[in-house]
């Protein structure tokens, strides 16, 4: 499904915004925004250090 949505983003020039908890995801982000208790507490552009950092969080 993620292969769908993001191949169509990509064919129509558009941004896709997607609210999950699943972290198999964070290889397809551009951007991750996280929030805890309706805040954001983090927004960084996906790069290879940031990918890897998330990865290794518990509790994310």
């Amino acid at each position: 499904m993620v292969d769908l949505l993001t191949g169509l983003a990509r064919e129509k020039n558009c941004p896709i915004l997607m609210v999950t908890h699943d972290s198999r995801v964070f290889d397809v982000a551009d951007r991750i925004i996280r929030m805890e208790d309706g805040r954001i507490i983090d927004d960084a552009a996906v790069d290879a250090e940031t990918f890897a950092r998330l990865e290794k969080e518990e509790d994310f």
